[in-house]
């Protein structure tokens, strides 16, 4: 992090240089960086230290020295905390009774005429008798008015040649850490852009001109930490499009990937953080992609209805990429495959179409679903009837056994007779029994279940 020094001193001796020198507060007596700051000097002299950490403490001397070295003599020092701060210092302010304006022989305050010493904080030495007590302390032997102007309480008086020096203590003006800036403006891609840091706090919105583009982030290096990329992809005729990475930089996201691709109607918001792209906000969508859902509605928003249907990769990027590799992609040539039933068993996955530029969908209209065992989702299974038992007649009318359709004939060898009641159970007395055939040739072809009718779609 960088900080700001705002240096209030002039020279002793015209020749010689300020030095601004840093160290470290753990190892005070290693030289971490010195400034020179250039003559003529201003009122204030403003350096900046650069490349410091949050929260460590560093000493910061100002030294005047006679060869543009971190040596001579020290005219103030003070420690200060990296916490986003804009240091002040100031030289000792050396005041001679009779020959410096405001410290007047026989008086008791010091007047600076400029008024100077306002917002300063100083320790006050009497030269040749030391540190003089401060205020508040109840022996204070000087009193502060409001501009930091003193005066003496003890009972002496300024007198000619008395020497008082004010050594300043370092003034430390706390700002709030960097935060990301609002929006400041817009623009609107409609084809693939590099973007560079001209687009920083900007609303990037996104209307391709076709079906798929991509937008390239500005490289890492060029951007300054906290620094917001805003992208709206709303509007346009494009399915999907890319905002990709630059060059080896990455975006921190469910580990870190090289590119997050958004559909219509969805939004990403990146900033830059401890060397990588950070998501602060992305769609739901962007994770929805490649499930199945079932709508009554037949345009649902990035959606394709599971019918078969045979796609573009590029136009479908995150679909294609979210499946290319997985156990859902089968090879086309056994994509329509029938088993000896005439069942398609394998239209419950995707297909790579033609190898390069396509793939296929699945057709989930010949299916309905079940729980998946395992990691088998997609395995066909035939239909099948369950193990039972036939009634026979009994006495039954065969519009009561078959209330759907079918009709019935005697078996062969059919007898009907009487079953005498014996007490047993169900039984009754004079009831019949007859066997029957039963002819469903007027029924439907499938076995189905109630049902109703839906959209079945797959996310993109």
């Amino acid at each position: 992090m960088k900080v700001n020094l705002s240096i209030q001193a002039t020279l002793d001796v015209s020749s010689n240089q300020f030095v601004v020198a840093l160290y470290a507060a753990s190892a005070p007596t290693i030289l971490l960086q010195t400034v020179v700051p250039s003559k003529p000097y201003g009122d204030p002299i403003q350096i900046e230290f650069d490349g410091l950490t949050y929260g460590v403490a560093y000493i910061v001397k100002l030294w005047e020295s006679t060869d543009g070295t971190a040596s001579g003599i020290v005219r103030n020092s003070g420690t200060f905390t990296a916490l986003s701060n804009t240091i002040a210092l100031r030289a000792d302010l050396v005041l001679m009774a009779g020959r410096d304006t405001g410290i007047d022989i026989g008086g008791t305050k010091y007047t600076d005429p400029s008024n100077s010493l306002a917002g300063w904080y100083y320790s006050l030495e009497n030269r040749g008798t030391g540190t003089m007590i401060a205020p508040p302390d109840a022996n204070a032997e000087y009193s502060l008015d409001s501009y930091n102007n003193f005066t003496l309480t003890d009972g002496e008086t300024f007198q000619a040649g008395q020497v008082f020096i004010l050594h300043f203590f370092p003034q430390s003006a706390q700002t709030a850490p960097p935060q990301p800036a609002l929006i400041s403006s817009g623009v609107t891609l409609t084809a693939n852009t590099s973007l560079d840091n001209s687009y920083k706090n900007k609303a990037i919105y996104l209307q391709g001109a076709s079906a798929y583009f991509a937008a390239t982030l500005p490289p890492l290096s060029t951007m300054t930490d906290y620094d917001v990329m805003y992208f709206y992809s709303a509007g346009g005729s494009h399915i999907n499009v890319s905002i990709i990475a630059s060059g080896s930089d990455l975006i921190q996201r469910n580990g870190t990937v090289a590119s997050v691709v958004l559909g219509q109607n969805e939004q990403l918001k990146l900033f830059k953080a401890n060397g990588k792209w950070q998501v602060d906000y992305c769609s739901i969508g962007v994770d929805e992609v490649g499930r199945k859902f079932a709508s009554d509605f037949p345009n649902e928003l990035n959606a394709l209805l599971a019918n078969g249907q045979t796609v573009s990769r590029t136009t479908y990027a995150r679909l294609w990429a979210k499946i290319s590799g997985s156990a859902q992609l089968i090879a086309q040539s056994i994509w329509g495959n029938q088993d000896g039933s005439g069942n398609y068993i394998n239209k419950a996955f995707f297909g790579n179409g033609d190898g390069s530029t396509t793939f296929t969908l699945p057709d989930l209209t010949v299916y309905g679903f079940r729980k998946a065992v395992g990691a088998s989702p997609g395995a066909f299974q035939q239909q099948d009837v369950m193990q039972h038992a036939h009634l026979n007649g009994m006495g039954v009318n065969s519009d009561v056994l078959f209330p759907y359709g079918g009709t019935t004939t005697d078996m062969p060898g059919a007898s009907t007779s009487n079953v005498a009641g014996n007490g047993g159970h169900g039984s009754r007395q004079g009831q019949t029994s007859k066997s029957y055939k039963v002819d469903f040739s007027a029924l439907t072809s499938e076995t189905r279940p109630n049902n109703t009718g839906e959209y079945i779609y797959i996310r993109i």
